[in-house]
């Protein structure tokens, strides 16, 4: 399907994916969500992906959220099969431990009535911060960014971001199992497939609030394997 076939009807069922591990603000986060799609519309749902060994997905349901059990591994395990059983029209992915600020919904949405299939959420425009994040934190994330835009070719602001806007009919288009990446550079990696398939992408600016409880899922690994999917991504740049 190109990029101009794709539906963008009025009164959309609007979905989060949300991945979730153990997670002691989720619960708050799906809250908030729905405070603020109060004044938005009623045409939505919230979706934990969840692989938690506590008490998440019950806690979640009592609060009017579905749960999908991960089967696969990692973050981008989680987003796969949650963007691949979604029926809505457009797909939220949200970070669970409130980092993703709900109030920055309207602005999303506001993009995809303009027409735009991909929203990111950038930390690095006018307009959007990080709040508490250490100088490593900051160095890790400009150096993804350089890479995923002047290697792999994304040049999106922030790519790296996790809080993303979808118009479903554009993700559908793709071979999600395709999509080889298991972590964080799931991220990188579906945003160059859509681009490459010429669907528009733009970005808001949101605050980012790191974590105050529990502990941040990067590890060196993660870190390793989006240096190798760049890489990857150069690659079919170069063949293509």
């Amino acid at each position: 399907m190109l990029a101009r076939e794709v539906d963008r009807r009025g009164d959309d069922l609007i979905e989060y994916i949300i991945p979730t591990k153990n997670e002691p603000n989720v619960i708050t986060l799906v809250e908030k969500i729905k405070e603020v799609m109060s004044s938005v519309t009623e045409r939505y749902e919230i979706t934990l992906v969840d692989i938690s060994t506590d008490d998440t997905p019950v806690l979640a349901r009592k609060a009017g959220a579905k749960v999908l059990r991960q089967q696969s591994k990692g973050l981008g395990g989680a987003l796969r099969e949650g963007l691949e059983q979604t029926d809505a029209d457009v797909a939220f992915t949200m970070d669970a431990d409130m980092s993703h600020d709900p109030r920055h919904i309207p602005a999303f949405l506001s993009k995809i009535e303009e027409g735009y299939d991909v929203v990111v959420g950038s930390r690095k425009m006018a307009g959007g911060k990080t709040v508490n994040w250490s100088l490593k934190r900051h160095l890790i994330s400009n150096g993804a960014n350089f890479l995923g835009r002047y290697v792999a070719g994304v040049n999106v602001s922030d790519l790296t971001s996790g809080y993303r806007a979808y118009r479903v009919s554009a993700v559908k288009t793709l071979n999600l199992s395709q999509v080889k990446t298991t972590g964080f550079a799931f991220q990188l990696e579906i945003l160059f497939h859509l681009l490459k398939r010429g669907f528009k992408a733009t970005s808001v600016p949101i605050v980012f609030h790191d974590r105050r409880t529990g502990r941040s899922k990067l590890s060196k690994r993660e870190i390793g394997v989006f240096a190798k999917t760049v890489l990857r991504l150069l690659a079919k740049r170069i063949c293509n």
